[in-house]
C-alpha cells in the first residue's frame, strides 16, 4: 500500500505502550463499569483494572470449561459491577458462579444458530447495580427445527435468590455479543440472515423491549458520556445519538475501497478508533472525528509491535486510551496478550 495513501488521511498519529499483560485469552476482552475488564480465559473470567493488574478470579465450571476447549466453544461473558458475580453463557448453557466457583443460577436451552448454520452462544447481562440478570436465551418457537431456533426471550434473574421473576420476547438472536450503554439502560445488538445486517439499540420498560434506533449495521460501542453509539458493516463506518441522528464515514463513496473489521471503538468523546484496508491490505488502525467521521491520521505503533496494526479486536476504555488483544484461538490459548495505548 503506498504511503501517500495514508498521508492523505492525516499525519499519523504515534501510538505509546501504557500497560501490558500476557493472559491465556479465549476470547474478547468485555468492557465493564469504572473502567475495569472482563477477560475469558481458557478456565476463569479474569477482572482486570486499567493498568491490566487482576483485581478478580471467577473459575469457569468443567462442564463449560469442556467445551470451552473445543472450536465451537465459545462463551460470553459479562460481571456484575460489585464483582460479586460473573454470568458464563455458552452455546447450551448459561451459569452463574461467584469467585470461588459455587454456582448460583443455571439454564440449558436449544442452540442459536448463525446465518451459516454454525453454533453461536446466548448472552447474560447485569443491571447496573447488579441486583438482576438479564438471560437472553433461545426458546423453541413455532417454526424452529433440528437446525434452527427462531425465538428468544429475556429472563430477568432476581440476584438475592435466583428466581426468574419475568420473561419477555426479544429480538436478539444470538448473531452478536450485547455491548451495554454505561448506564445499562440501552443494550445494543444485531442479527444477520447472510446478507445484511439488522442492528438495534433497545431500551427495555416494564418487561418490554423497544427498539428505537435501528439500521443496517453492528452495533460496536456506546460513547463514555453515553450519547452517541457506534455501529459499521465491512465497508462503513456509523456514529449516531439515541435521538435518531446518524453519520456515515462512507457516504460520498470515498471509502468504497476499504474494507473495516469489527474493531472498531470510542477511545474518547472525540476521537473513534477504527480497523480498515484498503484493497486487499493490511490493516491499519486509524483515528477519525467523532463529529464528523473525518480522518486524524493512521496510528502508528513502536516497530517493535508490527502485528498492533492488524489486530481487528480493539476497546476504546473512554479516557483516551485503547486495548489491543491478540486472541491465538482455542488451541494455543496461553500466547494471548493484551496491549493498552495512548497517543504521544
Amino acid at each position: 500500500m503506498p504511503d501517500d495513501l495514508y498521508a492523505s488521511l492525516g499525519p499519523g498519529v504515534r501510538a505509546q505502550l501504557v500497560a501490558e499483560v500476557s493472559v491465556p485469552l479465549r476470547g474478547a476482552v468485555r468492557l465493564l463499569t469504572d473502567g475495569f475488564l472482563a477477560v475469558p480465559c481458557a478456565r476463569e473470567v479474569m477482572v482486570l483494572d486499567r493498568a491490566l493488574r487482576v483485581v478478580s478470579r471467577f473459575p469457569v465450571p468443567e462442564e463449560l470449561a469442556r467445551r470451552y476447549r473445543e472450536p465451537d466453544g465459545d462463551i460470553r461473558v459479562d460481571v456484575s459491577p460489585d464483582h460479586r458475580w460473573a454470568v458464563l453463557a455458552g452455546t447450551e448453557r448459561m451459569m452463574v458462579v461467584d469467585s470461588t466457583g459455587r454456582v448460583a443460577w443455571r439454564t440449558t436451552y436449544p442452540t442459536f444458530g448463525d446465518a451459516g448454520g454454525d453454533a453461536v452462544p446466548a448472552c447474560g447481562v447485569f443491571s447496573s447495580d447488579g441486583s438482576e440478570l438479564w438471560a437472553f436465551v433461545p426458546v423453541l418457537g413455532p417454526y424452529a427445527d433440528e437446525n434452527w431456533v427462531d425465538d428468544a426471550e429475556r429472563w430477568v434473574v432476581r440476584m438475592s435468590d435466583s428466581q426468574i421473576t419475568g420473561r419477555a420476547e426479544s429480538r436478539y438472536r444470538g448473531t452478536t455479543d450485547i455491548i451495554a450503554s454505561p448506564d445499562r439502560s440501552r443494550l445494543g445488538f444485531a442479527y444477520f440472515d447472510g446478507h445484511a445486517a439488522d442492528g438495534s439499540w433497545t431500551a427495555w420498560h416494564d418487561n418490554v423491549e423497544s427498539a428505537p434506533v435501528r439500521g443496517r449495521w453492528f452495533p460496536l460501542d456506546v460513547s463514555p458520556d453515553g450519547r452517541h453509539w457506534l455501529g459499521g458493516t465491512w465497508h462503513d463506518v456509523v456514529v449516531g445519538d439515541f435521538a435518531g441522528s446518524e453519520i456515515r464515514l462512507n457516504e460520498d463513496g470515498r471509502w468504497d475501497h476499504w474494507e473495516f473489521t469489527e474493531g472498531a471503538c470510542f477511545v474518547d468523546q472525540k476521537q473513534v478508533l477504527v480497523a480498515g484496508r484498503h484493497d486487499g491490505e493490511k490493516s491499519r488502525h486509524l483515528l477519525l472525528r467523532t463529529d464528523t467521521l473525518e480522518p486524524i491520521g493512521p496510528v502508528a505503533y513502536p516497530e517493535q509491535f508490527p502485528g498492533e496494526q492488524e489486530g481487528g479486536f480493539v476497546r476504546g476504555l473512554g479516557d483516551g486510551t485503547w486495548l489491543t488483544m491478540h486472541i491465538p484461538g482455542y488451541e494455543r490459548p496461553a500466547e494471548g496478550r493484551i496491549r493498552r495505548w495512548a497517543t504521544c
